[in-house]
């Protein structure tokens, strides 16, 4: 979008068809992508590899730590399940008594959950002992809710991120009831900044986050 910062844009559907009711239920996302070498640092430009985690619960909460340090920063790369009400939530972030672990919360109120995280990050420089983009100086976080008052809200919640040239944004949070194709959270880019969307049915909360770090720490 006029920023002249090559980006890859993706998107999948998967469509299944209920045995009793022989309707079809549509899932949709999209997805952006990022060349690794836009990632850039004082003292090195060397990725670290990537950590792949998953977690799940059924009808309970798990908490934990993903991580206990900040050699990468993690986000939610994917969700499944059945998600009824602002009681069922992936989340990831840090504790504010204790900033360094990265920590996940997952919870279920009607079945089983299952989350997706990816961290990354890029190697300390060999003397500095820097960290990089997991530095809570180093990035911002955002959010979005979409809260019912008197039984329903406005239907769309959008908050402005990071400017497109300089920053890279994913989601922290996936939190409410998703049961129609109304229903979304979602990061875009729209002029030459990411924005946080979230959609939902006037009578349906949903709330997401996101966090965006800087590419050229």
């Amino acid at each position: 979008p006029g920023t002249g910062i090559a980006r890859w844009v993706g998107s999948a559907t998967s469509n299944h068809v209920s045995n009793s009711s022989n309707i079809t239920d549509t899932v949709s996302g999209t997805f952006h992508c990022t060349p690794r070498a836009r990632f850039t640092g004082g003292q090195t430009d060397e990725m670290r590899f990537e950590d792949f985690r998953d977690y799940d619960v059924f009808n309970n909460q798990e908490d934990g730590d993903v991580a206990v340090d900040r050699e990468r920063v993690y986000m939610l790369s994917g969700i499944r399940g059945k998600m009824q009400g602002l009681g069922e939530r992936a989340w990831l972030g840090h504790a504010e008594l204790d900033p360094d672990p990265t920590r996940y919360f997952l919870r279920s109120l009607v079945g089983e959950l299952f989350a997706d995280v990816i961290g990354f990050g890029m190697l300390y420089p060999s003397a500095s002992g820097m960290t990089y983009y997991s530095e809570s100086s180093n990035g911002d976080d955002y959010y979005a809710p979409l809260l019912t008052q008197n039984g329903t809200h406005d239907g769309e919640f959008e908050v402005t991120m990071g400017p497109l040239e300089s920053t890279f944004c994913f989601l922290t949070e996936i939190s409410g009831r998703f049961d129609g194709g109304r229903e979304h959270i979602q990061i875009v880019a729209n002029n030459h900044h990411w924005q946080l969307k979230v959609r939902a049915a006037p009578d349906k909360e949903v709330r997401g986050r996101a966090r965006c770090v800087y590419y050229n720490q």
